[in-house]
């Protein structure tokens, strides 16, 4: 009984060292998205703000489009909806739709993750739209 107690934490720590850091994320500007090849397409609409964000197929030798997705934030950086998407796996670049009620005063972040291989995997990054109103201020 005592042996099994000693090997008990040893089984998670596998999952401890296999663990990564955080994401980086990069905030797009409408000159360094043009210059990395990302198409933001904004159309204010009647009664919401359309969004079309789309991306190269990769980046830095090899780091592939995996996930999209967008997060509505309110005052506060507060998130009250968030919505995030595996991409499959295709030879089209990645393409994110998203809109924004126009009477709402809360702003619209999307993004594009890209992950590297595992020897790169601290080169993967999050290439985002921070705010979809203050896009071309």
């Amino acid at each position: 009984m005592k042996k099994t107690k000693r090997l008990i934490p040893l089984f998670f720590l596998p999952l401890i060292s296999s663990a990564s850091p955080p994401i980086q994320v990069v905030e797009l500007t409408p000159k360094l998205a043009e210059q990395l090849g990302f198409q933001v397409k904004i159309e204010e609409e009647e009664l919401s703000t359309l969004i079309t964000f789309s991306g190269p197929e990769s980046l830095s030798s090899g780091c592939v489009a995996a996930r999209s997705g967008s997060f509505v934030l309110s005052e506060g950086d507060k998130t009250p909806y968030g919505h995030i998407s595996e991409l499959p796996k295709m030879s089209e670049p990645p393409q994110l739709l998203s809109f924004i009620s126009n009477s709402s005063k809360n702003t619209l972040y999307v993004f594009i993750d890209y992950f590297c291989p595992k020897d790169r995997a601290l080169d993967s990054r999050r290439y985002a739209v921070p705010s979809v109103r203050d896009w071309d201020s």
